[in-house]
């Protein structure tokens, strides 16, 4: 009986970990400047949807998530983002490493607003987040050349340096 409470409790506790909600991203508004606003509770809930779930280029919901984020980094007039090289070379051409790092950029933004104009400091801090989320093999990342430098440099305690 105990085995049957135990397997029953951890069945419902795993459902409910994987049994996100996706927002319906079309039914949010991003028209005028003042909708950007509105939208970042939004845009917190498909940053973690992205890097709660495994990465996957054939989940619809992944997709529609990073399109949203995106859409919203264009537009949004209380932050800007910085693209420079590293984001760029440690996707190696993989446009949804590339948006996850995005992704996680606009999440730090957003939680750490006095912190969002300190590029280093985003840049910093994205990266720490994509190292966390790669390094878990439950989200079966490749790991490209440069994202394997990131993840060496973080393990060492080295990521402010290779930041710069």
């Amino acid at each position: 009986m105990k085995k049957l409470f135990l397997l029953l409790v951890l069945s419902v506790c795993t459902l409910t970990v994987f049994a996100q909600e996706v927002p319906n991203y079309s039914s949010v508004s991003l028209a005028a400047k003042e909708d950007y606003a509105k939208a970042e509770s939004t845009v917190l809930q498909a940053t973690d949807y992205l890097i709660s779930t495994p990465f996957d280029k054939n989940n619809p919901e992944r997709l529609r998530a990073m399109q949203f984020i995106l859409k919203w980094m264009e537009g949004t007039p209380d932050f800007t983002f910085q693209i420079d090289e590293t984001p760029v070379k440690i996707s190696s051409g993989n446009s949804d490493l590339l948006g996850l790092y995005l992704a996680c950029a606009s999440k730090f933004c957003i939680e750490n607003r006095s912190l969002a104009k300190d590029a280093k400091a985003v840049k910093l801090n994205a990266l720490k987040t994509l190292v966390t989320y790669s390094t878990n093999p439950t989200y079966k990342v490749k790991q490209t050349g440069e994202l394997k430098k990131v993840i060496k440099a973080s393990e060492k305690g080295e990521l402010e340096q290779y930041v710069g």
